[in-house]
């Protein structure tokens, strides 16, 4: 506290300076901010200058080095988790379509071999002055006439042949062929198509029974000239599913094609 007399030595007017504040104004809002006392002042100290080092003294807004690095970091992690869930969602669309894909064309081939097989025609060709059935076939092999064609172009009979070929990946493949038959003989021409792909295991059987067997049995082989079987065992294996399908074969007796 400092103090001044009057000329009567009264010091009753006594101004405490020491609980003055001094005043500083801020120059980026305008608002006053306390930041001493003025008593500071008259000690010969700079407040404005205090101020100014007191408001330069505060830490800058923004990012430091290392900020910016985490950030980018795991910007990047989300880029790369987002990019492979993408390419996983597009992989499994495809591999859903290729599924659909395969069993259409299963169940469009079966059906074709199940009208084939069901319009067999017990007809019969000579070979050195013998009659022989058509029919033949093996667990590999098929070969029959039938009165329905795989392009279903002319009601005409045609000459149905299925091979199968192992392919180099280990999948079997049922190719088809087909030859019309004319008035006087098999036509040359000769059509081909691959109704199954991409099989672990295809087979055929054959049911029949001779005239006095009472109960006929399953074979792997037919052979007979004389009648054609009851019924083709077709099995399939395919993504470690075994499927089987009995067709039954509508004619018995075999004739000589007129």
């Amino acid at each position: 506290m400092r103090c001044r007399k009057d000329k009567f030595g009264d010091t009753a007017g006594c101004l405490n300076f020491a609980r003055t504040p001094a005043i500083c104004h801020s120059r980026e809002n305008g608002n006053p901010v306390f930041q001493g006392l003025l008593d500071s002042r008259l000690r010969g100290n700079d407040t404005e200058g205090t101020c100014e080092r007191r408001r330069f003294s505060q830490p800058a807004a923004g990012f430091t080095l290392l900020e910016l690095l985490v950030s980018m970091t795991l910007l990047l992690l989300v880029v790369v988790i987002l990019g492979g869930a993408y390419r996983l969602g597009f992989r499994s669309l495809d591999a859903g379509e290729r599924r659909i894909e395969a069993h259409e064309r299963f169940r469009t081939s079966v059906a074709i071999l199940t009208a084939q097989l069901q319009s067999a025609v017990p007809l019969t060709y000579d070979e050195d002055g013998t009659k022989k059935s058509y029919f033949k076939g093996d667990a590999e092999t098929l070969r029959f006439a039938s009165g329905h064609s795989i392009w279903g172009e002319n009601p005409e009979t045609v000459i149905v042949s299925y091979r199968l070929e192992l392919g180099g990946e280990g999948w079997w493949t049922l190719h088809a062929e087909e030859q019309g038959i004319g008035m006087e003989e098999i036509r040359e021409e000769i059509r081909k198509a691959a109704l199954l792909d991409r099989m672990s295991q295809i087979s055929f059987a054959y049911f029949g029974k001779g005239v006095a067997e009472e109960k006929g049995d399953w074979k792997t082989e037919w052979t007979d000239d004389t009648s054609i079987p009851e019924q083709v065992r077709i099995t399939f294996r395919r993504d470690r599913q075994e499927e089987t399908i009995l067709v039954p074969l509508y004619a018995r007796n075999v004739v000589k094609p007129t």
